[in-house]
């Protein structure tokens, strides 16, 4: 696969489509910005004391929510475009 491509998650394809290149971004901000955000306190201080898991799973699906409209709203066209246009090309190292 190209460089970018997590193995090869994003030739997995639906009508020409790289279905599962997003994936990898998406799951990684879920864990991540969702922990970060069940562990702020209402006055805004970071604290493991803080972390519930319930406001884990609020912040973990909202911010799952907007990671896939982003990616694949914007994202699958915006490579799309740039495949069609070759600029991928000139943009891997």
């Amino acid at each position: 696969g190209r460089p970018g491509h997590l193995s090869g998650a994003g030739r997995k394809e639906v009508k020409g489509l790289p279905i599962l290149a997003p994936l990898p971004p998406v799951i990684t901000n879920v864990v991540i910005v969702g922990f970060e955000l069940a562990c702020l306190s209402d006055a805004g201080t970071f604290g493991l004391g803080n972390f519930t898991w319930a406001a884990f799973g609020t912040s973990a699906l909202s911010v799952g929510i907007g990671e896939l409209v982003v990616c694949y709203v914007l994202g699958l066209p915006l490579i799309l475009a740039l495949e069609r246009t070759k600029a991928v090309s000139r943009l891997a190292v």
